[in-house]
Parts: structure tokens; C-alpha cells; sequence
């Protein structure tokens, strides 16, 4: 029970990965990535009596983001105090996932919410 935890936890670092991936693509500067995701928060870990998970982060000092997955069926949701709103995608099962391309797609939709202005005064933009 330990490994899977542990797997769990690998795999969820790999997709947070992904998430710092898709903000702004790949950077050795590890202050340019921290300046657009902090907080990042692994919870609701279970692999019984099925496989479920949830990451929630701060991304652009701006919106909570959280990912969920449960049982192959994944999505992100931007956090509003106590409701969430749910990010389109056409990417919702993990059968040969192109994980690049559901988090640029979150990147967009995250961006599309976010006013040019806050986004420029960052050099994000």
C-alpha cells in the first residue's frame, strides 16, 4: 500500500511538472517558474478501494488551481472560495494522454482569465 502511495506521488510530481511546463514553457531559471506556480499542495491521496488524487497550486499569484484525478478521469478547476469552476478540455482520460498539450490548454484557458495588464507588469505576458 506504501509503494502505490509513493507511485501516486510520483506520478502527480510528474504532472505538476507538466503544469510548470506549460506556463510559460521550460526554464532553468527555477525564480521564473516559482514566480508562476507556488503553493503546490498534493491531497485527497487514496489507491483504495480505486486511484485518486488531487493537486491544488497558486498559478500567476492570481487564481487556486486544482487538478483532479479519479479513477483515469482527470480536470482542473479554478478555486472560488467555497465553488469551482471547472476549465474546458478535450482532454479528460488518461489513454495515451498527451499531457503537454492538456496542460498548454489549461495555460490558455488560466491566461484567458487574467487581465492583460496584471499579466504585462509581470513580463508573462
Amino acid at each position: 500500500m506504501r509503494y502505490k502511495k509513493i507511485v501516486l506521488g510520483i506520478i502527480a510530481s510528474v504532472l505538476c511538472l507538466g503544469l510548470l511546463n506549460g506556463c510559460g514553457g521550460y526554464s532553468h531559471d527555477f525564480n521564473s517558474i516559482n514566480e508562476r506556480i507556488n503553493n503546490i499542495t498534493l491531497f485527497n491521496l487514496t489507491d483504495e478501494p480505486y486511484k485518486m488524487f488531487s493537486i491544488k497550486c497558486t498559478i500567476y499569484n492570481y487564481f487556486v488551481l486544482v487538478f483532479n484525478y479519479d479513477r483515469g478521469h482527470f480536470g482542473c478547476n479554478i478555486v472560488c472560495g467555497d465553488d469551482a469552476i471547472a476549465l474546458p478540455n478535450d482532454i479528460e482520460w488518461d489513454n495515451d494522454c498527451d499531457f503537454a498539450a492538456f496542460w498548454k490548454n489549461v495555460d490558455e484557458q488560466i491566461r484567458l482569465r487574467i487581465p492583460d495588464k496584471y499579466l504585462q507588469a509581470y513580463g508573462w505576458l
